[in-house]
């Protein structure tokens, strides 16, 4: 075992989360100068104040003396190599660096934006991969309640071992997620949630993120990560584990329905049925939006008045297709703040 996973963030607060993780399994560095930009999609909650935001990277180098340069939207991060946890592997050193980026994605040209780029330069040295790149931001909001235990840096298991984490969470609903460095579709791995919640890794192969919904839960007092011992070689033989993300955002909800009006059994083509949409939650979506759909197709996409709680509305829909019978789907998505939810309503309409 080497490395460290360090714990980063361990509180609840009025508001939501929003992470986004990739795996770009990109090259940095050699002969030539070496520049590269990785867009994260971030769709920030428009009805929220950025509280804190934080960029991790994590990145497979032979060595922890390196110098490069990372941007965030064009704006100098660091141009220093610094991680704050190494792990050592068979022949690399898995490296991990953590920014606070709270500044750079409270101005107002970030704000409208629905990604972020990160962009990392290099003048010539020992090629470096960038292999994940992940973005932890907090949104202050009086309609989530939100429990978040963050921990992330660098650490190898090799088989036979493993490693527990003291982690202490309340019961109920939660979402866990983990990125890992998984070597071989022969690795066997468990991690287990105080014995309660038994998630398997079997027959995977390179980074991965590991993400459950443990419904239902009951406290939790420890989450383990076991690389088992299977007795057959595989190179290289550890198993990585770059972070750990355990939280629960409890909303103050929309609940949006579909009723119908007035959706005959036969219509002519080109007529219009007439459906309900209700609002029976205790709050306003921050976006709603109406897809019909037959076969997997798209018929319309309309954006919807964002309804109050208790209010409904009447919606005409044209039916513009070729004779014959339909299984018509009406779906209804709508979100709040970084969570969305739908509901459908479906009919088979003859048009004649």
């Amino acid at each position: 075992m080497d490395g460290e996973l360090l714990k980063i963030m361990d509180r609840s607060f009025k508001g939501d989360i929003l992470y986004a993780c990739v795996f770009p399994n990109v090259t940095i560095g050699g002969l030539m100068l070496s520049r590269e930009t990785i867009p994260i999609e971030f769709i920030r909650p428009p009805n929220a104040e950025l509280k804190y935001a934080l960029l991790e990277i994590g990145v497979i180098a032979p060595h922890t003396s390196i110098e490069w340069r990372v941007k965030v939207d064009g704006i100098n991060v660091t141009k220093e190599f610094k991680p704050i946890v190494t792990a050592r592997g068979s022949d690399k050193v898995y490296a991990k660096f953590l920014y606070d980026i709270t500044s750079i994605l409270q101005t107002p040209e970030a704000m409208g934006k629905k990604r972020v780029n990160v962009t990392f330069k290099r003048e010539g040295g020992n090629p470096i991969v960038i292999d994940q790149i992940s973005i932890l931001a907090l949104y202050s909001s009086d309609e989530a309640y939100t429990t978040i235990k963050y921990f992330s840096g660098a650490l190898t298991l090799e088989p036979g071992e493993n490693k527990r984490l003291d982690i202490v969470f309340p019961p109920g609903d939660s979402i866990f997620r983990s990125a890992l460095y998984i070597p071989s579709k022969r690795v066997q791995a468990i991690i287990n949630i105080s014995d309660k919640y038994i998630i398997n890794i079997n027959n995977r192969q390179g980074i991965d993120e590991i993400i459950e919904e443990l419904k239902s839960l009951d406290s939790t007092s420890y989450i383990e990560y076991i690389h088992r011992e299977i007795g057959e070689p595989y190179t290289p033989k550890e198993l990585k584990i770059s972070n750990l993300l355990l939280y629960r955002v409890e909303y103050v909800k929309p609940e949006l329905y579909i009723e119908e009006v007035n959706v005959p059994d036969t219509i002519e083509r080109g007529g219009n049925v007439k459906i309900k949409i209700v609002n029976r939650g205790e709050s306003k979506p921050d976006h709603q939006l109406l897809v019909v759909m037959s076969l997997g197709n798209v018929i319309l996409s309309r954006r919807i008045d964002n309804l109050e709680p208790g209010e409904e509305r009447e919606v005409d829909v044209k039916l513009d297709l070729p004779p014959g019978e339909y299984d018509i789907v009406f779906r209804i998505i709508w979100r709040k703040l970084s969570k969305t939810w739908f509901r459908e309503f479906r009919k088979t309409i003859t048009i004649i």
